[in-house]
């Protein structure tokens, strides 16, 4: 009989994560069957859903089944906890921040250089930087998939955590440095972008 607490902690996430892989799915799938050609922003937006189905179904098809069966961690199975930890933990953040960025990158270039790219060049920009993206993220998974080196998920605390070694706290350093490196660049693209706007704005104003 489940207590209270993970009682709510289950249902919780049970909801949250279906709704979340529901809405996911929706628009991934409303994406990639959109008619005519897809504009770079469009095939960005369309990779950005996949780690957003994995985090989210991380939850609804292990963190729920575990915390609802009231199992400790030490009976969780190893091997799926690690598993589902590095893709849900590992390359589905850095694919997830990565992407962040391009989104932010191909804004900016697009708005300070709209008559300077060549159609073609982009979509092969494009391509380029999404299997780079994936690359990364692949990368960063089978990083934290050697022994005691990975996140996994303890129904004893109900969290996620990284294990208790010295590789698991290189690749947690590894993984934040590269979310604060993304972040940084994505939001310094995002402000430039923003300040183009607002001197086009103020340029305009004075025009009329």
């Amino acid at each position: 009989m489940l207590a209270l607490f993970p009682l709510l902690a289950v249902l919780s996430m049970l909801v949250t994560s279906f709704i979340g892989v529901l809405v996911s799915v929706f628009i991934f799938l409303k994406f990639s069957r959109r008619t005519g050609e897809f504009s770079d922003f469009h095939k960005f937006c369309m990779v950005k859903t996949i780690p957003d189905i994995f985090v989210c179904g991380a939850f609804l098809f292990w963190v729920v089944p575990v915390t609802a069966l009231s199992l400790t961690y030490a009976k969780v199975p190893y091997l799926p906890n690690v598993f589902i930890g590095q893709i849900a933990s590992g390359g589905a953040y850095i694919l997830g921040a990565s992407i962040q960025m391009c989104m932010a990158a191909n804004r900016f270039f697009v708005i300070y250089f709209p008559f300077r790219q060549h159609k073609a060049k982009r979509s092969y920009a494009t391509y380029c930087a999404i299997t780079i993206c994936i690359g990364l993220a692949i990368t960063y998974t089978l990083l934290g998939l050697r022994k005691l080196c990975a996140y996994v998920y303890d129904p004893d605390i109900f969290s996620w955590r990284v294990e208790e070694s010295e590789c698991a706290d290189q690749m947690t350093t590894l993984v934040f440095w590269s979310i604060i490196i993304l972040a940084v660049s994505s939001n310094s693209f995002n402000v430039a972008t923003a300040m183009k706007f607002l001197c086009t704005q103020v340029g305009t104003g004075k025009r009329k």
